[in-house]
């Protein structure tokens, strides 16, 4: 039996393989959890964290920091988001 076709086109979607660990203590957990997620999961997941901010699942705030393109707001505001969670550490 032929596979079922996928509607739509393929995109690859590439991300910075080049981020140094012991630079941000941050950085370094995220890598951490990344590199212990199964291989044919961390594209899913990191496309569905960005779904999730654009479309303002994560709070109306970050999805306007994100929609404007301002990277310094944005990450601002994934702070503010995070701190009311608890878990924001600067």
């Amino acid at each position: 039996m032929a596979r079922m076709k996928k509607l739509g086109k393929a995109r690859h979607l590439h991300i910075d393989p080049y981020i140094w660990r012991g630079e941000d203590p941050r950085r370094d957990a995220v890598l951490e959890w990344y590199d212990n997620l199964p291989s044919r999961q961390r594209t899913a997941l990191v496309m569905e964290l960005i779904a999730a901010a654009l479309l303002g699942e994560l709070g109306p705030q970050v999805k306007a920091a994100v929609s404007d393109g301002n990277t310094e707001e944005a990450i601002d505001a994934l702070k503010d988001v995070l701190g009311a969670f608890g878990g924001a550490d600067d």
